[in-house]
């Protein structure tokens, strides 16, 4: 019979680049190494100060208005004849579809960086960044008007934890979280949770 088990690790960071470094040791039955997951949250909200608005610029002045043209004499010719254009090799590119597309897209903060070791031949078996949030997640969705918009809990996909095998010969796994927030003094939590397969001893 097997059963799973799950080992959680709950890692306080308060100082930036900070590592944090763990081991979890694993009973002698365990079977493998089958998942992992993690998680977040931040307890202290570092305010960006917001620039002074500046005061909007005075209007140009509008061009002279053209004195009115005298009707033409009998016989005369006033056909005016408008110049080829000319190409300016100075002026800007023009925008592609693709470029204003991608003028909407905001970069996403990255928290920090985890790795899991074992000792055996394994070695590094996960790596994950770990971000704070999805800032993209209601891109190019049509159905989102004044009334509704999209949130981590209507646009997410189910959360499982990352499928990994490996067998659990070693008896520690360790782990190492790096700091790579972007804040003077962060505070927030990192948890992550191991799952294993047991043997349960049999009678």
């Amino acid at each position: 019979m097997i059963r799973e088990q799950v080992f959680a690790i709950k890692m306080h960071i308060t100082k930036s680049k900070q590592v944090y470094v763990f081991q979890v040791k694993l009973p002698q039955n365990c079977g493998r190494i089958v998942g992992v997951e993690y998680g977040h949250r931040q307890l202290k909200v570092t305010e960006i100060p917001t620039p002074p608005i500046e005061p909007p610029l005075p209007d140009p002045p509008l061009p002279p208005s053209e004195p009115p043209k005298e009707p033409p004499k009998e016989g005369e010719d006033r056909t005016e004849v408008t110049p080829p254009p000319t190409t300016d090799s100075t002026a800007p590119p023009t925008e592609t579809p693709s470029d204003e597309l991608m003028k909407n897209f905001q970069r996403n903060e990255l928290f920090g960086e985890l790795r899991l070791q074992s000792c055996d031949e394994a070695d590094i078996f996960y790596t994950a960044d770990i971000k704070a949030s999805e800032n993209n997640i209601g891109e190019k969705d049509f159905s989102l008007n004044a009334f509704w918009k999209a949130f981590a809990y209507t646009h997410q996909t189910q959360c499982f934890e990352d499928e990994i095998s490996l067998n659990g010969k070693n008896p520690v796994i360790t782990g190492v979280y790096k700091d790579k927030s972007s804040g003077q003094n962060p505070d927030y939590i990192v948890n992550v949770y191991l799952w294993i397969e047991r043997k349960a001893a049999q009678d």
